[in-house]
């Protein structure tokens, strides 16, 4: 066989160069489409939360009064009827979730997650068409049209979140995932004991046990250090809702197991252990916190000291 002249040579390591360089430039262009797919999701997940405070607001002045039908006790804690601290807690750790892939790659149990947001808010927008309540409707209904529109469809997912590593806190994760089989019993508990039949009942359960149920589902699944550092104040937040509203009706002995819960998560801030504190997440994240607001309070506030003012 003749042999391939030096200049043919040329021209085809020149061609393979080329085509790597096309195919580099083709998947730089394709990360960069899905970091900012993931990106405009989790503008409209921290938008969500906003929407899932205002929610709270609605329900507080228009259906304050409907109260949850439920006829099943598996747990004696009636504050899980608290649909209006319930949406203030979800959307709290909604907005907390949203900040925690600023490189644009999610966990790989965040677009599922994020999917089931659309059931929720068309399911919510379905019920509340069935009260008359037109603005809660098209909320919720604007609210599921854009999370399906925007779910990014080949979103690059991770074992762990972007930029965070697999956390090296046992104890926090076997809390968050205590603290998520409770508050799915307690969505049990609500469902089973309402007459789905009747449309009051099932808009006041459904509002009391949508934002539980979601909350508890990310609960169980995070496992990266920013999305447990991330969760653990919603559930403290989740346990002082409830706490309030027990005090609220008068129910005593739940309050108080509710402020010892309350207690147990807040122990893992502690500078432990003694000798290596620093080896504690939540601890470092107490610390860096202490550390901004001690700054920001040492910034000058313009116009006030100013002695040539």
């Amino acid at each position: 066989m003749p042999k391939k002249s030096a200049k043919a040579s040329k021209n085809d390591a020149v061609a393979r160069d080329a085509v790597r360089t096309a195919t580099s430039d083709e998947e730089i262009l394709r990360q960069r489409r899905r970091m900012q797919a993931v990106q405009l999701a989790d503008l409209v997940l921290l938008a969500a939360a906003w929407a899932l405070w205002m929610l709270a607001g609605l329900w507080y002045f228009v259906f304050h009064g409907l109260q949850v039908p439920s006829k099943v006790r598996w747990l004696p804690v009636s504050c899980l009827e608290d649909a209006v601290g319930n949406f203030l807690v979800c959307g709290h750790f909604c907005g907390m979730l949203a900040r925690c892939a600023p490189q644009g790659n999610w966990p790989a149990w965040r677009k599922p997650w994020y999917l089931a947001w659309v059931a929720a808010f068309g399911w919510l927008s379905f019920l509340f068409f069935q009260a008359s309540a037109p603005l809660h409707a098209a909320l919720c209904g604007v609210l599921a049209f854009t999370m399906l529109t925007t779910c990014p469809a080949a979103a690059e997912t991770t074992s762990g979140a972007s930029g965070s590593h697999q956390a090296d806190a046992p104890l926090g994760r076997s809390l968050l995932c205590l603290d998520a089989a409770a508050l799915l019993l307690g969505v049990g508990q609500e469902a089973a004991g309402t007459s789905w039949q009747r449309s009051s009942a099932a808009l006041a359960t459904s509002m009391a046990s949508v934002p539980l149920l979601m909350v508890a589902l990310g609960l169980l699944c995070s496992t990266s250090e920013t999305e447990i550092l991330s969760s653990i104040p919603a559930v403290m937040l989740q346990l002082l809702s409830f706490g309030v509203s027990c005090v609220i009706r008068e129910d005593f002995l739940t309050a108080s197991a509710l402020v010892l819960l309350f207690l147990v998560h807040a122990a893992l801030y502690l500078p432990l252990p003694s000798n290596d504190p620093e080896s504690n997440p939540f601890y470092n994240s107490f610390k860096r916190s202490v550390q901004r607001c001690v700054k920001f309070m040492a910034q000058p506030v313009s116009g006030f000291g100013d002695e040539n003012g």
